[in-house]
């Protein structure tokens, strides 16, 4: 079995390139039918996050789909050309591929170091492939050990960072534009879970007043009643701009909400306030324009990587003891993997030599039956024991002696000494 991973993510591409190479939900379960309808034999998981969109393939070693055929795929999925990608795209095989599994898992590879959301995303990426039935027996495994692996390295000292994410460093972000958010008024676009954790920390840090906006106005409404913030209709959003010293957005739309046009139309009543807009969506809620506006700060999910490269150093310690743990278990699933690769091969050895020597012995028994000369009883069963051995042997003799004449037999002959444990003695 062979594991591929090819992805984009936050370490090789800007979001301008993220974000056309994005996977939703519903993007999601359309990738997925697509990739079992292409290559039914082998097993897939899409995960698509704001930092990455990630394609985990598990196939027969000699199978489909190989690299260029998943890039080729990307591009027709997302209607892109592979040259606009090609160089931003990493390729990873087996235990490179494993490794990689885990460290997204464990919070190393998220711009976050050690945030514990992309475990959740995991877990929701993997229980959709499963739904589709892309993700079968290897992938089960494999996730499982990815999640095993998350735990593990979160325990103790890596809890201390599981708190740290994405929402939780928009947050910060707008602290540090702002100076103190109490007194302002925050809108929120979206009710998602990055939408809950950032209204979250706005009620801890006492905003004045908390605005969520959201195109199902039930959804908004729950989540605001949560966090003793505002429901607000989601068709007033241009005068909402109007009144809000901060937005803060992260939905699932594919056209930008927040234009140039809109925000130049509140900028007019607004004064000299300036508005700040934090803009955590892939694809992005905002145009690029918006922060071309006088007054008006705009920052988007790569702007937030700036603020947290100078406290990589923090989790140096938790880091080392991360990788130690990723280590031994990509070490472990890999032997499991080897293992599951011979174990039909196995199973299939033992049923031809049960089925050999059950027609043998139902043979012996027949003619036993016909007398009680114990002798000629155990001549009887010496018979059938040694044809039960030529039948048995018999493939592997006639293989071996058909490559005799070849490079092959040293290869043959080395492999049976070595499977049958045939000492030197034995030549």
């Amino acid at each position: 079995m062979r594991i591929l991973c090819i992805g984009i993510s936050h370490k090789t591409s800007r979001v301008a390139l993220r974000e056309r190479l994005a996977f939703d939900t519903a993007a999601t379960e359309k990738a997925l039918g697509s990739l079992g309808n292409c290559w039914p034999q082998a097993e897939a998981v899409v995960l698509g996050t704001c930092n990455r969109s990630e394609i985990y393939i598990a196939r027969p070693l000699h199978g489909h789909p190989r690299d260029h055929e998943l890039r080729k795929w990307i591009a027709d999925f997302h209607q892109v050309q592979i040259r606009d990608f090609e160089g931003n795209l990493y390729s990873l095989t087996d235990g490179e591929a494993v490794k990689h599994l885990f460290r997204v898992a464990s919070g190393l590879d998220s711009l976050v170091i050690g945030e514990s959301q992309i475990t959740a995303q995991l877990k929701q990426a993997y229980a959709q492939a499963s739904e589709s039935g892309t993700a079968r027996a290897t992938m089960n495994m494999l996730f499982q050990s990815a999640f095993g692996v998350a735990r593990d390295t979160r325990s103790e000292e890596g809890a201390r960072f599981a708190g740290r994410s994405v929402a939780s460093v928009a947050i910060e972000c707008a602290v540090r534009s702002m100076g103190e958010l109490t007194g302002k008024c925050v809108l929120s676009i979206g009710a998602g879970k990055m939408n809950e954790l950032m209204v979250r920390r706005l009620g801890e840090l006492g905003a004045g007043q908390v605005l969520v906006a959201n195109r199902s106005f039930a959804r908004a409404r729950r989540m605001a009643d949560q966090f003793s913030a505002e429901a607000v209709d989601f068709a007033s959003l241009p005068d909402l701009l109007h009144e809000a010293d901060v937005v803060l957005t992260s939905t699932a739309s594919e056209a930008p909400l927040i234009t140039r046009a809109k925000v130049e139309h509140a900028m007019q009543h607004r004064g000299d306030r300036s508005l700040l807009v934090i803009d955590i969506a892939v694809p992005r809620d905002a145009e690029s324009e918006v922060a071309e506006v006088p007054g008006v700060k705009l920052f988007d999910i790569d702007d937030l990587e700036d603020m947290v490269i100078s406290e990589t150093s923090k989790t140096c310690d938790w880091r080392a003891g991360a990788v130690r743990v990723i280590d031994q278990s990509v070490s472990d699933v890999l032997d499991r993997l080897k293992i599951r690769q011979v174990a039909p091969t196995i199973d299939a050895m033992y049923r031809f030599m049960r089925s050999v020597a059950d027609s043998e012995l139902n043979s012996a028994v027949n003619k036993l039956a016909t007398h009680d000369d114990i002798d000629a009883d155990r001549a009887i069963l010496a018979r059938a024991l040694r044809r039960t051995i030529r039948r048995i042997l018999h493939p592997a003799i006639h293989n071996l002696r058909k490559a005799s004449a070849s490079d092959a037999a040293a290869a043959h002959i080395a492999a049976l000494r070595k499977l049958f444990n045939l000492s030197d003695s034995d030549k």
